[in-house]
């Protein structure tokens, strides 16, 4: 048999904490609705603590308390019952039947706040005392953040005419309270680590890590939001700021949406206008033979049809005229055999359907003219749109001929009449009088501006960083090359598969070039006139592309290629 000794094994620190997480004694209980009546639960109160039984126990005198309660009495006391002082000799056994009813009891508090949940007693979220018992729960005043419980006005005051209750921290009503106690140990979040920025209880203390209460860090924090007020109004502002600049360019955007939509709209819609009159013009003389034709064979219809009642009338007039025995009578009435003679002429009947292809070939290329000059209405819409995409092309002197001299911005490039000394090297172009831009270009879009001015001879173009530069070159798109030449003073090429002559209305002074790389687009516009020169499409670009030129070779007089500003 166990020792009255026993009853001091309990931690009575931790006896007291879980006295702290206890239901306080309602003074005012007999005033509610609780399902049960006051004598029963003044028979299910702990005498020590005034509460619902925790645990209950009974000694052999027949006295019930709570289990905590009565060790940490024995602590103090000779080891006799706090009622009746009767001496204890043993440790009680919990009293299972008290037990019972406790839970009957907290079922029905879990019943009655279920009802409150829906609206029963008191407004829609509105927290409810736990100590109450019944639907008539009354509304919780505080909650405490140690107990981990919600009072009512009532429960309140018993709370704190306790001294070892009054330094629990009490705050307005907590809707759920699981939410400030700890998830692995059930004990109030007292303490906030700052290395994992979380509240833990004193449980979750690790060695090592940085931890105050949760009041100093609360303190430091509330410290600081006159701070993150200013900083959060001024990333307000910042944004609201941002919000209407893109309302702006939403409304400059679509301005210049619209006007190139109406330009655009206006230029196509001539181009229809035309197209349509020319298809009026190369399908009337198709009519108008049509017609002809129809009438032709009406009139060769009607001469047939009429010949073929002749033919007829002849065969009634051979039928009367066989039995006649009066060779006069025969001879006179015999039909003429003229009309056997047009027979052979029969086959020449014929329905001419030919029209002039001369005039068609003219009204197709008058079309082709037409629609070209149209197209080129909308070169300085296109203009407008790929400036956006300008870049700061610069000359790389490490790969150009050593005829070529490459100015100290690396914006001009010009025949320097012989052969430099340069340093040798293996992306040095050896034959060709040509050099390429520093830029790799692999993504996106890219334009950039040349001047040409008078010269008689240039490239303009973008090949790859790897491509050949030594020996003779081949400039065309197999061999990566996309260039356009100006050669012999007045000669423009394409520098396709097979080379392609163009055929320029004025000589340009300012080219441009742009680069679409996922389009595979190359194009090339004669600034000067705003007109579109040429443009490589569906090309096939992997790697690196750089800007390419070439001055050519000016014995008489060097005039560079000029990279502008846009």
């Amino acid at each position: 048999m166990d020792t009255m000794g026993d009853l001091h094994g309990d931690n009575p620190r931790a006896n007291e904490s879980l006295m702290s997480l206890r239901p306080i004694p309602d003074p005012a209980r007999s005033a509610q609705p609780s399902g049960l009546s006051l004598p029963v639960e003044r028979h299910l109160s702990c005498p020590i603590c005034n509460d619902l039984f925790l645990d209950p126990v009974t000694t052999c005198c027949g006295h019930s308390f709570c289990k905590a309660c009565l060790n940490r009495n024995a602590m103090y006391s000779d080891n006799s019952c706090p009622t009746c002082r009767q001496h204890l000799s043993r440790i009680p056994e919990v009293n299972v039947i008290l037990e019972g009813l406790l839970q009957d009891l907290h079922q029905a508090r879990l019943e009655a706040r279920g009802q409150m949940a829906e609206g029963s007693a008191g407004r829609p979220r509105e927290v409810v005392c736990d100590v109450c018992i019944g639907p008539g729960a009354r509304k919780a005043l505080m909650s405490c953040l140690v107990c981990l419980l919600s009072y009512c006005r009532a429960h309140l005051e018993g709370h704190n005419s306790r001294n070892r209750l009054r330094g629990h921290r009490m705050v307005a009503p907590v809707e759920n309270l699981d939410d400030r106690a700890c998830p692995e140990h059930g004990r109030p979040l007292e303490l906030y680590c700052r290395d994992s920025d979380r509240c833990i209880c004193v449980l979750c203390v690790e060695e090592g890590r940085e931890v105050v209460s949760v009041e100093k860090e609360w303190e430091e924090k509330r410290g600081q939001l006159n701070y993150l007020e200013v900083t959060f109004q001024g990333g307000i502002a910042r944004r609201r700021n941002k919000l209407q600049e893109i309302r702006s360019s939403i409304r400059v955007s679509q301005d210049h949406l619209r006007r190139e939509r109406t330009n655009i709209n206006g230029i196509l819609s001539s181009l229809i206008s035309y197209v349509e009159i020319a298809k009026r013009h190369v399908l009337l003389p198709m009519d108008e033979r049509s017609q002809a034709v129809a009438r032709r064979a009406e009139e060769l219809k009607e001469q047939l049809n009429n010949k073929i009642e002749e033919l007829r009338k002849n065969i009634s007039d051979l039928r009367c005229i066989s039995d006649t025995e009066d060779p006069i009578y025969f001879l006179q009435n015999f039909p003429s055999t003229q009309d056997l003679d047009e027979e052979n002429n029969l086959t020449e009947i014929a329905l001419d359907a030919s029209t002039s292809f001369g005039t068609f070939r003219s009204i197709i290329k008058n079309l082709m003219d037409e629609i070209l000059d149209k197209l080129e209405l909308l070169t300085p819409i296109e203009l407008q749109r790929i400036v956006r995409f300008a870049v700061d092309v610069k000359l790389d002197p490490s790969t150009a001929h050593p005829r070529l001299i490459v100015s100290g911005d690396e914006k001009e490039v010009q025949d320097g009449g012989g052969i430099q000394v340069v340093p040798r090297g293996a992306q040095r172009f050896d034959l060709y009088s040509c050099v390429l831009g520093r830029n790799r270009l692999t993504s996106g879009k890219a334009y950039w501006q040349v001047e040409v001015g008078d010269k008689l001879g240039w490239d303009l173009g973008v090949t790859t960083v790897t491509s050949q530069r030594k020996g003779k070159l081949v400039f065309k798109p197999d061999t990566n090359y996309w260039v356009i030449a100006h050669y012999d003073g007045d000669g423009y090429a394409a520098m396709t598969a097979l080379p392609k002559k163009l055929a320029l209305k004025a000589k340009p002074k300012m080219v441009g070039v742009f680069l679409d790389y996922e389009e595979g687009l190359v194009s090339f516009y004669d600034l000067t006139s705003s007109l579109h020169i040429f443009s490589f499409t569906a090309c096939v670009f992997s790697g690196e592309l750089c800007p390419y030129f070439s001055p050519h070779n000016e014995l008489d007089e060097g005039r560079p290629l000029v990279i502008t500003a846009v």
